[in-house]
């Protein structure tokens, strides 16, 4: 998974309401430069269908969940290197 890419996706729905809508819709228009596994890109629809999670509060919160996961796995990678 892709966690950097889901998250600029959900900084971009976040910020940008005709962006949500589409990304929600599960168009496929929405992935358009993104590289995405056919299990994110269904992951992403589900979000659409939850109540809080679609709501401007649930995207940064979601979103922020998802950059903590990043920075996790980046020191991760870091301390395995350093050993």
């Amino acid at each position: 998974m892709s966690l950097s890419e889901i998250t600029a996706i959900l900084d971009k729905a976040e910020k940008d309401d005709e962006y949500k809508h589409l990304l929600f819709s599960g168009s496929s228009e929405a992935y358009i430069g993104y590289d995405l596994t056919d299990s994110e890109k269904q992951f992403l629809t589900r979000i659409g269908k939850d109540s809080y999670v679609s709501t401007k509060s649930g995207l940064i919160s979601t979103r922020k969940m998802f950059n903590d996961a990043c920075d996790f796995l980046l020191k991760l990678t870091s301390v395995k290197k350093s050993e």
